[in-house]
């Protein structure tokens, strides 16, 4: 369930933020700002396209996730969704669409605890008016961790799957 009004999270909170700050930067007339957004999660070490809906049936089947490469020193998912978001609202959209899509189960301490780690990428290029061959890109990372809650308390009876969640940390590194 994601919270709104007073009881918002950090998430959405930040997105309406960042468009508030290009609102303002871009009423003076000097910048041009394009915002991009991406949304992925990595479960049992494979990482999976939130956004992507035929790519989510694949992680039905366990099927193969999305390859990790590392380009000048910047790792990077191939064939990850990336849209070009012009409000708050419409990252909004993707990032709730994509919490729909992440892999939850229940036990005694949450009804829909995480078993997944999920990373909402949110991407700015700014633009001087002025000089159009100068820009520059900024990227936000908004990363939630699957929960680690303690087995006994849980009251499930195998560790597997809290391994494997340990294990994917790796991957999302």
């Amino acid at each position: 369930m994601v919270e709104t009004g007073e009881n918002e999270g950090i998430v959405p909170r930040s997105i309406r933020q960042i468009f508030e700050m290009i609102k303002q930067e871009s009423s003076l007339g000097r910048k041009k700002y394009v915002v991009y957004c991406s949304y992925l999660q990595v479960y049992k070490e494979k990482v999976y396209d939130l956004l992507n809906k035929s790519h989510l049936k694949r992680l039905v089947t366990d099927g193969p996730g999305l390859k990790v490469k590392l380009v000048k020193d910047v790792f990077t998912v191939e064939n990850l969704y990336t849209f070009e978001c012009r409000s708050a609202e419409d990252i909004l959209a993707l990032y709730h669409f994509g919490i729909k899509n992440k892999v939850v189960a229940s036990h005694n301490m949450n009804n829909a605890s995480s078993r997944s780690h999920s990373m909402l990428k949110i991407s700015l290029e700014c633009t001087d008016v002025r000089q159009p061959d100068n820009v520059v890109l900024s990227t936000l990372q908004l990363v939630d961790l699957a929960g680690s809650e303690r087995q006994s308390l849980t009251g499930n009876s195998t560790s597997k799957e809290s391994i494997d969640i340990n294990k994917s940390l790796l991957t999302l590194r």
